[in-house]
């Protein structure tokens, strides 16, 4: 009796897919044809957003109002998944790393969201980017010497 052989294959990576911001919505370019997009809404599991493309490379949503996942597959490919946030909040943190925030909104402050415990937010010693369509930077939120902060409004 004869097995059958497998073929296994090292699957690839999406190295060349993307995000990109426009006008309040977002493009999904996932670098390859015949891909499959799925986009949930990620704080109740695709409850209120659960939307799948298939046969795609790109797609364009115009809006979105709510923190949502996106998941590109491809038979032969690993998963890649992105995570699409509607509002950033920076509160009560000492950020001294390169960081770079993308968002739709992005608030920076002592007292932003009854999420996070109060205090101040300090920025030192580092590169830090924000990226988004609105960002609101409030009283107390110190640079220090040193930091490079860049913003970029979408």
């Amino acid at each position: 009796m004869e097995e059958a052989q497998l073929s296994i294959n090292t699957p690839i990576e999406f190295n060349h897919s993307s995000i990109t911001y426009n006008n309040g919505g977002f493009i999904v370019n996932t670098g390859e044809p015949g891909c499959k997009i799925c986009i949930m809404s990620s704080s109740n599991n695709g409850d209120s957003v659960y939307e799948v493309y298939r046969d795609v490379q790109i797609i364009t949503k115009d809006s979105y109002d709510e923190d949502l996942s996106v998941c590109i597959t491809k038979q032969g490919f690993i998963p890649k998944i992105y995570h699409i946030l509607h509002t950033i909040y920076v509160q009560n943190d000492i950020i001294g790393v390169d960081t770079t925030y993308e968002a739709k909104e992005i608030l920076v402050g002592t007292n932003v969201t009854p999420v996070l415990p109060s205090g101040n937010v300090v920025i030192e010693n580092c590169n830090v980017t924000m990226r988004a369509d609105e960002i609101s930077i409030y009283p107390n939120t110190e640079i220090k010497v040193g930091t490079s902060l860049s913003i970029e409004n979408r």
